[in-house]
């Protein structure tokens, strides 16, 4: 059998080794001299190895489709392999063709995505001569370096942007103007927390009304995904719960996570919704333009404020009390709204930036598989 380079093609049982990984338990040791891997990456030291340098990792459960190559002797956990090239496989040339390969195909799991041994050693793939491989490797790694340099400008040109918003956005709030005043988002802004509304009455009927609790907020938007619904027949009494366009909500326990402040503007696209215990609804007095509000529960100051106050270890929360509290320079309301226009512009610029580098993130892996392609069809 051959490739369609004219190669031959050589069963995997033939040119390596599969091996299982194990336990680390009785190996573990901080001071350790050789790293643990999962298919994820590295989970801690050890004292012992199982495969050599220059081995190839892929899961046996969970990431079945990410291998990883370790320059070093490593441990492997008992959920990953380690693909150890025999004398006539370059280790590289593995690991590139592990990258090109469709393992979902031999996916025998259900839940967890799984591999199976017996049948892995049964894969078919190119086999040149040695020098060969390693002339695919060369380029290979010379394509795969430039690549990643691509990559890391596109990555680092995204956060740029990014910081350019942020970096006006909490700018915006330092006036020193003596026609600001200092003034408490509370005297500001009428909050309005939640009613709990009984579990065991939540419905999934399209028609239903949407239960807005904090599980429904990320920074900066909803997730209505798998959302909760309350009977749209049994709504008359909850009147004063309904949201509106504009209104500004907090999660008031687990308010911050890694990725930022829980909090997120209504639009008419979340409408109707109730307001549900335990999420804060933020509504102007007249004093306050609505989407100056949105920006200013945006900025660093309020995040900071929120980490400096929250309490509870377990689930850390916080107060309509504490949202109350927060003290802030407040500009008078004609350059409020100057200011969220200039916002809501770069804002949209900031998008939109962002929008192009992805579409070349995509782009670039998308000739990353074309580069792999091409090497095992013998074209490179």
């Amino acid at each position: 059998m051959s490739a369609g380079s004219g190669w031959p093609v050589a069963r995997w049982g033939d040119v390596l080794e599969i091996r299982n990984g194990r336990n680390q338990k009785e190996v573990e040791d901080a001071n350790g001299a050789y790293p643990i891997y999962g298919s994820g990456g590295v989970m801690g030291r050890a004292n012992n190895y199982i495969c050599e340098a220059q081995t190839t990792i892929i899961g046996r459960k969970g990431s079945i489709s990410s291998p990883l190559f370790v320059e070093e002797p490593f441990w492997n956990v008992d959920t990953a392999f380690g693909l150890h090239a025999l004398d006539e496989l370059d280790p590289r040339f593995l690991y590139y063709f592990c990258q090109h390969y469709d393992f979902w195909q031999h996916n025998r799991g259900t839940t967890i995505p799984s591999l199976v041994k017996s049948e892995l050693l049964e894969i078919r793939m190119p086999h040149p001569p040695l020098p060969e491989q390693q002339r695919i490797v060369t380029k290979l790694d010379a394509a795969f370096g430039a690549l990643r340099e691509a990559e890391g400008h596109v990555e680092r040109n995204r956060a740029n942007a990014r910081e350019l918003f942020e970096s006006y956005l909490n700018g915006t709030h330092q006036g020193n103007s003596p026609k600001w005043i200092d003034t408490r988002v509370g005297d500001e802004v009428e909050i309005f927390t939640g009613f709990p509304f009984k579990s065991d009455r939540y419905t999934e009927v399209e028609n239903d009304i949407r239960l807005l609790r904090g599980d429904n907020i990320i920074p900066g938007e909803f997730r209505w995904e798998g959302v909760k619904r309350w009977p749209a027949g049994d709504v008359k009494e909850y009147g004063a719960y309904w949201l509106d366009e504009g209104d500004v909500v907090i999660a008031m326990d687990r308010t911050w996570i890694k990725s930022g402040l829980k909090y997120a503007i209504v639009t008419k696209a979340d409408m109707p919704s109730l307001l549900v215990q335990r999420v804060a609804r933020l509504r102007c007095k007249p004093s306050l333009d609505k989407r100056y509000l949105g920006y200013l529960i945006a900025s660093r100051d309020f995040a900071t404020y929120v980490l400096s106050v929250q309490t509870g270890t377990g689930v850390p929360h916080i107060s309509g009390g504490q949202i109350a509290a927060f003290e802030f320079r407040c500009p008078p309301i004609e350059e409020q709204r100057l200011i969220a226009e200039k916002l809501d512009a770069l804002k949209a610029a900031t998008k939109q930036l962002e929008a192009t580098y992805q579409q070349k993130l995509r782009e670039l892996e998308g000739l990353k598989k074309g580069l792999l392609g091409a090497a095992f069809r013998g074209e490179l």
